[in-house]
């Protein structure tokens, strides 16, 4: 059996100079990118004929002028796109707060979700429609001291773990937590 090959890869050596050119260029419209891809090959003839000739020792039966559309093509959508890719990584890296610590999930106390169960309870027994976001603003008007007295519970846990305490974090997992229960005791 005679395998052939079909995709022929980049050096490495070479990945990095495509890559440098297309994050240099990452922004640049069509007809601009095609003048500067231009002057970039003629600046890098050398490196270009060592890859096309690397690329013809391993078996690539196509014309020179098939690799170079090859490379840029690569240079304006393959290696662009990673630029861009890479960009997005850093800026949502960089948006993370540094002082934020994960650790250990800090859950509500079994007191608190008990009350939730039977706060459902009573409003589904006296009627109430099974709507969550009925019961759940019937649930925060009748307990508001206990929902307080939880937050406190709470902050001290983030301090025990060294977490950080974001209080608007804390009141998606109350009502997170309540959507929850509700959804379980419904079905």
């Amino acid at each position: 059996m005679n395998l052939q090959k079909c995709k022929y890869n980049f050096s490495q050596d070479f990945s990095e100079i495509i890559y440098a050119f297309s994050e240099a260029n990452a922004e640049v419209y069509f007809k601009e990118f095609n003048v500067k891809f231009k002057a970039w090959m003629e600046t890098h003839k050398t490196e270009i004929g060592d890859e096309i000739e690397r690329i013809k020792q391993l078996g690539f039966k196509g014309s020179n002028k098939e690799i170079e559309q090859k490379i840029k093509i690569s240079a304006r959508f393959y290696y662009r796109k990673k630029t861009k890719q890479q960009d997005k990584k850093e800026k949502t890296v960089k948006s993370i707060p540094k002082t934020v610590k994960t650790g250990k999930n800090i859950g509500l106390s079994q007191g608190f979700i008990k009350m939730m169960d039977e706060n459902i309870h009573e409003n589904i027994l006296a009627g109430l429609p099974k709507k969550m976001k009925i019961l759940f603003e019937r649930f925060t008007q009748a307990n508001m001291t206990n929902i307080a007295a939880e937050i406190q519970e709470l902050k001290g846990k983030y301090e025990e773990q060294s977490q950080a305490f974001v209080p608007e974090q804390i009141a998606k997992k109350i009502k997170k937590s309540f959507e929850n229960r509700c959804s379980t005791l419904f079905l």
